[in-house]
């Protein structure tokens, strides 16, 4: 599922969202539309994160997590300062439970985008 993962932009984005006050603790970070879409876009590419089920085993749900750790979140970490990193992390999987998890249930509740 994440083959398409743009892990420089997602490190381009996260400098972006995690500004410098955000760091010091004199900000709190805020993911806005524009951001949301770009984090989308360079986890998943264009289209929809499709890992088949809308309502994903356990089991499936920790190999999906598993997956986005070993091959997004951990070498993210190493592109980005460590204090950035903490906060970036935070938010990718913010992004990812969203689209991955609840977006798909949602959608298949009221039969459409949701």
């Amino acid at each position: 599922m994440f083959a398409s993962a743009n892990l420089p932009e997602l490190a381009r984005i996260a400098r972006v969202v995690i500004a410098p006050e955000v760091v010091a603790g004199s900000r709190v970070w805020k993911v806005d539309e524009k951001a949301r879409h770009d984090i989308r876009v360079a986890l998943f590419g264009r289209g929809k994160p499709d890992f088949g089920s809308a309502d994903p085993t356990a089991s499936d749900q920790s190999t999906l997590l598993s997956e986005f750790t070993s091959t997004v979140a951990g070498p993210l970490i190493a592109l980005l300062p460590a204090d950035v990193g903490a906060f970036a992390m935070l938010m990718l999987y913010e992004e990812f439970v969203k689209s991955v998890f609840i977006q798909p249930v949602l959608e298949a509740e009221v039969g459409g985008e949701g």
